[in-house]
């Protein structure tokens, strides 16, 4: 979905050039960027709500009427089919959503500095894999695949920024774009098509 590159947009607006920010047009309209926050923001909340529960320095007068919110919260689709699942777990909270075919959907593993964030097509295969710190910037390794299992993106996050090698794939396995980034800063680009021909820039590489 491209999660990464909408979340930095507001931040590189007016930075990147061209090419940058047709890569930062593409995945914005690729994703749901603010009902993903959304998503995170309240997993975290939750999360945090969790933990504190399980504080055993709390001064609640009977914890153990409390045992209850350790259970977890399980919605149905009306065919019976498990929709969507939240639980405690030891030191960190676990949000799962299924499609209704009972595959999964979504996995959201929050601990107390960070996220990880699991996404799956309805046909099982995995769509994407990121990591969030407490404050939603993405942070390491982030990767993507198309939905007939070729890695679509993968690149590297310090702090919120790309850093490092990024480098995209065409659906049908051959690589498309290779960016070296220093700290959000497009250091290098290079470009091939579906060929796997180089060519000149982005625009050619999308060219059948």
């Amino acid at each position: 979905m491209g999660v990464m590159f909408s979340i930095m947009n507001e931040e590189y607006e007016g930075k990147a050039n061209e090419e940058f920010e047709d890569d930062l047009e593409l995945y914005r309209k690729e994703t749901k960027t603010n009902a993903r926050k959304a998503t995170i923001v309240t997993t975290i909340f939750i999360a945090l709500f969790f933990i504190l529960l399980q504080n055993p320095y709390q001064k609640f007068k009977d914890y153990r009427s409390l045992k209850n919110l350790n259970k977890p919260i399980t919605k149905y689709f009306q065919s019976g089919e498990k929709k969507y699942e939240s639980k405690f777990n030891d030191n960190h909270f676990v949000t799962t959503e299924w499609y209704e075919n009972g595959q999964k959907k979504s996995q959201d593993i929050s601990y107390r500095e960070y996220i990880v964030e699991t996404r799956w097509y309805k046909n099982g295969q995995k769509e994407s894999e990121s990591k969030f710190d407490k404050d939603i910037n993405p942070i390491g390794l982030s990767s993507e695949w198309h939905e007939n299992g070729n890695k679509r993106w993968q690149g590297n996050f310090k702090k919120g920024k790309p850093d490092g090698l990024f480098v995209e794939w065409h659906q049908n396995g051959n690589k498309f774009t290779e960016y070296n980034y220093n700290e959000g800063e497009i250091i290098s680009s290079s470009f091939w098509n579906s060929k796997g021909e180089p060519v000149d820039s982005k625009k050619e590489a999308l060219k059948e």
